[in-house]
């Protein structure tokens, strides 16, 4: 089972591509079956928001990328950490992704 500690390890060794990646983590009830996030970018476009997000469920890790107008798209999924952080820094390579605000700081 994947855990909050894989998921920050994960944002760790993304850091510099994703620098402002966060961890969320969501339950969907009270015997903690939740799912385990970590999001790496936001865009705001002039209809909508998307962005790219890590997943953990079960053994697995998904990458996702996602929409208001679409919905959630799962690329692709691995079952060790090393391989999705090799997977995704050969995607994104020399690119710095960001999550945009919509208010400024």
């Amino acid at each position: 089972m994947i855990t909050v500690r894989d998921i920050e390890e994960i944002r760790k060794a993304l850091k510099e591509e994703f620098p402002d990646a966060v961890r969320g983590s969501v339950c969907k009830s009270r015997w903690g079956k939740g799912r385990k996030t970590l999001h790496l970018s936001y865009f705001i476009g002039s209809d909508t928001v998307g962005g790219h997000m890590i997943q953990a469920k079960g053994n697995l890790l998904y990458f996702i990328e996602w929409d208001t107008n679409n919905g959630h798209e799962y690329k692709f999924a691995e079952s060790e950490i090393k391989d999705m952080v090799c997977r995704v820094r050969k995607m994104f390579y020399g690119k710095l992704c960001k999550i945009q605000r919509i208010v400024g700081e």
